[in-house]
Protein backbone atom coordinates (compact mmCIF):
# COMPACT_ATOMS: atom_id res chain seq x y z
CA UNK A 1 0.00 0.00 0.00
CA UNK A 2 1.48 3.36 -0.69
CA UNK A 3 1.95 5.64 2.11
CA UNK A 4 1.09 9.30 1.59
CA UNK A 5 2.09 12.13 3.69
CA UNK A 6 -0.46 15.08 3.54
CA UNK A 7 0.78 18.75 5.06
CA UNK A 8 -1.96 21.27 5.24
CA UNK A 9 -2.21 24.01 7.95
CA UNK A 10 -6.27 24.35 7.17
CA UNK A 11 -7.72 21.16 9.53
CA UNK A 12 -10.63 20.76 7.24
CA UNK A 13 -9.03 20.35 3.90
CA UNK A 14 -6.66 18.06 5.92
CA UNK A 15 -9.09 15.97 7.16
CA UNK A 16 -11.46 16.20 3.75
CA UNK A 17 -8.18 15.17 1.75
CA UNK A 18 -7.16 12.51 4.12
CA UNK A 19 -10.49 11.04 3.98
CA UNK A 20 -10.50 10.84 -0.08
CA UNK A 21 -7.24 9.45 -0.42
CA UNK A 22 -8.05 6.56 1.96
CA UNK A 23 -11.30 6.08 0.39
CA UNK A 24 -8.69 5.88 -3.07
CA UNK A 25 -6.14 3.07 -1.62
CA UNK A 26 -3.69 4.99 0.03
CA UNK A 27 -2.37 5.02 3.82
CA UNK A 28 -2.37 8.17 5.02
CA UNK A 29 -0.58 10.01 7.08
CA UNK A 30 -1.72 14.20 8.19
CA UNK A 31 1.00 17.04 9.16
CA UNK A 32 -0.48 20.38 10.31
CA UNK A 33 2.97 21.77 9.32
CA UNK A 34 6.87 21.83 7.47
CA UNK A 35 8.48 21.16 11.62
CA UNK A 36 5.50 17.92 11.85
CA UNK A 37 5.92 16.90 8.86
CA UNK A 38 9.74 16.56 9.00
CA UNK A 39 9.14 14.36 12.33
CA UNK A 40 6.81 11.57 10.52
CA UNK A 41 9.18 11.60 7.87
CA UNK A 42 11.84 10.59 10.12
CA UNK A 43 9.97 8.05 11.40
CA UNK A 44 8.00 6.56 9.33
CA UNK A 45 8.17 5.14 5.56
CA UNK A 46 6.56 7.46 3.36
CA UNK A 47 6.32 7.00 -0.64
CA UNK A 48 4.93 10.45 -1.18
CA UNK A 49 4.29 13.67 0.07
CA UNK A 50 1.50 16.07 -0.47
CA UNK A 51 1.88 19.52 0.94
CA UNK A 52 0.50 23.00 0.30
CA UNK A 53 3.05 25.43 -0.01
CA UNK A 54 1.79 28.00 2.16
CA UNK A 55 1.73 26.29 5.83
CA UNK A 56 1.27 29.20 8.15
CA UNK A 57 4.51 30.86 8.58
CA UNK A 58 5.98 28.07 7.07
CA UNK A 59 7.02 27.17 3.33
CA UNK A 60 5.76 23.97 2.17
CA UNK A 61 8.22 24.97 -0.83
CA UNK A 62 10.98 24.87 1.51
CA UNK A 63 9.89 21.56 3.00
CA UNK A 64 10.04 20.02 -0.48
CA UNK A 65 13.54 21.05 -1.01
CA UNK A 66 15.02 19.68 2.27
CA UNK A 67 13.11 16.37 1.56
CA UNK A 68 14.38 16.23 -1.63
CA UNK A 69 18.05 16.67 -0.70
CA UNK A 70 18.14 13.83 2.59
CA UNK A 71 14.96 11.88 1.44
CA UNK A 72 14.90 12.11 -2.36
CA UNK A 73 12.89 8.39 -2.70
CA UNK A 74 9.89 10.25 -1.38
CA UNK A 75 7.89 11.87 -4.31
CA UNK A 76 7.07 15.46 -4.19
CA UNK A 77 3.86 16.80 -4.73
CA UNK A 78 2.49 20.71 -3.93
CA UNK A 79 -0.70 22.18 -3.71
CA UNK A 80 -2.04 25.99 -3.79
CA UNK A 81 -4.64 27.87 -4.34
CA UNK A 82 -2.45 30.42 -5.44
CA UNK A 83 -2.00 30.93 -8.60
CA UNK A 84 1.06 33.30 -8.60
CA UNK A 85 2.94 30.69 -6.42
CA UNK A 86 3.35 28.58 -9.21
CA UNK A 87 7.07 30.09 -11.04
CA UNK A 88 9.74 27.74 -11.10
CA UNK A 89 8.21 25.21 -8.93
CA UNK A 90 10.08 21.74 -10.17
CA UNK A 91 7.55 19.28 -8.61
CA UNK A 92 4.04 18.34 -9.82
CA UNK A 93 1.69 21.55 -8.91
CA UNK A 94 -1.82 20.65 -7.66
CA UNK A 95 -3.93 23.82 -8.20
CA UNK A 96 -6.91 23.81 -5.42
CA UNK A 97 -9.65 23.03 -5.17
CA UNK A 98 -8.72 19.67 -7.05
CA UNK A 99 -10.52 16.53 -8.19
CA UNK A 100 -9.52 13.55 -6.02
CA UNK A 101 -8.71 11.68 -9.40
CA UNK A 102 -6.47 14.21 -10.83
CA UNK A 103 -4.27 13.88 -7.59
CA UNK A 104 -4.11 10.08 -7.87
CA UNK A 105 -2.80 10.42 -11.38
CA UNK A 106 -0.40 13.26 -10.77
CA UNK A 107 1.25 11.70 -7.52
CA UNK A 108 1.13 8.16 -9.47
CA UNK A 109 2.99 10.13 -11.97
CA UNK A 110 5.18 11.14 -9.56
CA UNK A 111 5.97 8.29 -7.41
CA UNK A 112 7.11 6.57 -10.93
CA UNK A 113 9.42 9.33 -11.29
CA UNK A 114 11.11 9.63 -7.75
CA UNK A 115 14.76 9.51 -7.16
CA UNK A 116 15.09 10.23 -10.25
Amino acid sequence: MTTILIVEDEQGIRETQAALFEMEGFEVLTAESATDALKIIGAKLIDVMLSDIRLGSESGLELAYMVQENRPEIAVVLMTGYSSQNKEIRWPLLMKPFLCEEAVEIINRALALRGS
